[in-house]
């Protein structure tokens, strides 16, 4: 059983699903949760988690963006003191086949879940 009592984790993607769940996991387990959504969902969840007495921290950004990836991991780094665990859940999905999906849609879907993760785990490197 991994122990977390705290550590500083960034969950990317935090808003709902498995990010959300991820987030209220490691929190319960005593960890310093920065959670990330390229929206509100993801406050709503930080709010949550400091409503139970758990130190949780909103990061609004897309993670598919340079300069919002590096402030995200920043962000957490400068309020948690570093960062130890980063949990990429951040993504889309887009339906359709290949005939149907045009590039612009194939290319956002590449630029959240692929290039997002290599850039959150690239700025959290040096923490």
């Amino acid at each position: 059983m991994f122990q977390y009592q705290g550590k500083r984790v960034l969950v990317t993607g935090a808003g709902a699903g498995i990010g959300a769940a991820a987030a209220r996991a490691f929190a319960a387990d005593g960890a310093m949760v920065a959670v990330n959504s390229v929206s509100d969902s993801a406050k709503e969840v930080a709010d949550e988690l400091t409503a139970r007495g758990m130190r949780a921290l909103f990061v609004r950004g897309d993670v598919s963006c340079p300069e919002q990836a590096a402030r995200i991991v920043e962000q957490t780094a400068e309020a948690f003191g570093g960062v130890d665990v980063v949990v990429n859940c951040a993504g889309i999905v887009s339906g359709g086949n290949v005939e149907e999906t045009d590039l612009e849609v194939w290319n956002r879907t590449m630029a959240v879940n692929a290039t997002g993760t290599f850039l959150v785990c690239k700025y959290a490197l040096p923490y």
